[in-house]
């Protein structure tokens, strides 16, 4: 079997040329060198976008990366607070005080300062440490998804733009050859050469490619929108020029591909959740242990005329007893150990699901580039030998124009679908890229 090959777009153009150039022998395309002057003089103007360039583009302005951005800093902002220790008290007041207000009054009475501390012995403390740590590597992983995401959807726009734009062009071209055709047939109706027939079909068929030119510029339109949406911008106007962009895509075998899709952002996003799952489970079992708070002050009792004042301290180890929370934590530590096998469930049916995709986008690519080389080298060559002998005929009046018209709608469909095989093979690559994280380089670039 063929490997697919590297190139995303290859000049179709100056296919589409040489064809042209072959039926110079019809006085109708005599003047073929000088099609559409004014749009030539306006392309050489034209602004040209580059794939590099709108890649460059989306980094700095898609709004989902900053989004992501900002998500992971928030992130790491809360992995301290999330393992610190409740803060300390400090208490002061006043002991065996009379009524008067007398300080002096009673030689009991005694003025203290205290500070009590909660101790976090179970661990829980640090468990729901490393599940905030965990967060910030789901953030980090989300910055991740989102910059593929967004390679393969400019990839994928990128193609279509420029499949859109070649569709454009050789719609254009058709409609110069069949209304150079139908100014040969006035021409013959004129003499007698050609009934009405010839002449309405003509009429007919540049009335149809006219339509068809509207549809295929709005299409090129909202390909070009949809790129530049990408990078949170409104395409320009006039539309700039898609550059023809030749990629490095090489296809893996499966085996090195399944080894790459182990780092798939979202089969790595549900094992990392399972993780933190875990992790605040064991956390809430811990705190069902008794929590140890300890507790300490300082005091001055009041002196009289027989004695001094004395300074005396004191403390104090207090356990709670979860009789009630215990419930409550267990309940907690169970629902998050649901959620931890939730996880794990999805993660196994995601790899699954990965698998199989990444094999069928295998089968596909390389079913893709072999309908392709069948257009490309036989299907093609055949259209335009078709239509050279075609045009002799037209010449020599043994065909209609009718009979014409199905030659240069052949040609000029079949280069179409050669065009779009280019786009689906990118797209299909953009996809895979998904998965595996491969980033394809421009080769021009």
């Amino acid at each position: 079997m063929r490997p697919p090959v590297n190139l995303l777009f290859l000049p179709w153009t100056k296919l589409g040329l040489a064809v042209l150039i072959g039926l110079c022998q019809a006085d109708f395309v005599a003047a073929q060198s000088e099609r559409f002057p004014a749009e030539s003089d306006h392309q050489s103007t034209r602004n040209v976008l580059r794939f590099a360039e709108i890649c460059s583009l989306v980094t700095a302005n898609n709004e989902n990366l900053k989004a992501a951005r900002y998500f992971q800093i928030s992130a790491q902002k809360a992995v301290g607070p999330a393992g610190a220790w409740n803060d300390p008290m400090l208490m002061a007041g006043v002991q065996n005080l009379p009524t008067s207000l007398d300080f002096g009054a009673d030689m009991m009475t005694m003025t203290m300062i205290g500070l009590s501390i909660d101790l976090p012995y179970s661990g829980y403390k640090g468990l729901q440490r490393k599940a905030a740590s965990v967060d910030v590597e789901l953030a980090r992983n989300n910055i991740v998804m989102t910059e593929n995401q967004l390679h393969a959807a400019v990839l994928t726009a990128y193609a279509e733009a420029y499949m859109r734009q070649v569709e454009l062009k050789y719609l254009r071209e058709q409609k110069n050859i069949a209304d150079k055709a139908r100014q040969s047939v006035k021409a013959d109706y004129v003499t007698g050469g050609a009934g009405a027939a010839d002449l309405a079909a003509a009429e007919a068929e540049i009335g149809r490619l006219d339509s068809d030119i509207l549809s295929a510029e709005q299409e090129h339109f909202e390909a070009v929108a949809e790129l530049y949406a990408l990078a949170g911008q409104t395409p320009p106007n006039p539309l700039p020029e898609i550059q023809q962009t030749e990629f490095d895509f090489k296809l893996q075998p499966l085996e090195i591909l399944l080894d790459d899709a182990q780092n798939y952002p979202a089969y790595a996003k549900l094992k990392m959740e399972s993780e933190k799952y875990g992790l605040l489970a064991r956390s809430a079992r811990r705190m069902r242990w008794p929590m140890a708070s300890i507790s300490g002050y300082y005091g001055i009792r009041q002196g009289n005329d027989m004695e001094n004042p004395i300074d005396m301290i004191g403390f104090q180890i207090s356990l709670s007893l979860p009789v009630f929370s215990g419930r409550q934590q267990g309940s907690t530590a169970a629902a998050n150990e649901a959620l931890r096998m939730s996880s794990r469930s999805q993660a196994n049916q995601l790899w699954q699901e990965t698998r199989n995709r990444l094999e069928t986008l295998t089968k596909r690519i390389r079913r893709l580039s072999e309908a392709k080389d069948g257009y490309e080298n036989r299907i093609i060559p055949a259209d335009s030998l078709a239509l050279s002998a075609a045009m002799d005929g037209f010449v020599n009046r043994s065909i209609s124009f009718v009979e014409l018209t199905s030659y240069l709608r052949n040609i000029y469909q079949d280069l179409r679908t050669l065009a779009r095989f280019d786009y689906e093979i990118a797209r299909a690559y953009a996809e895979l890229g998904i998965y595996t994280g491969a980033g394809y380089q421009n080769n021009n670039e």
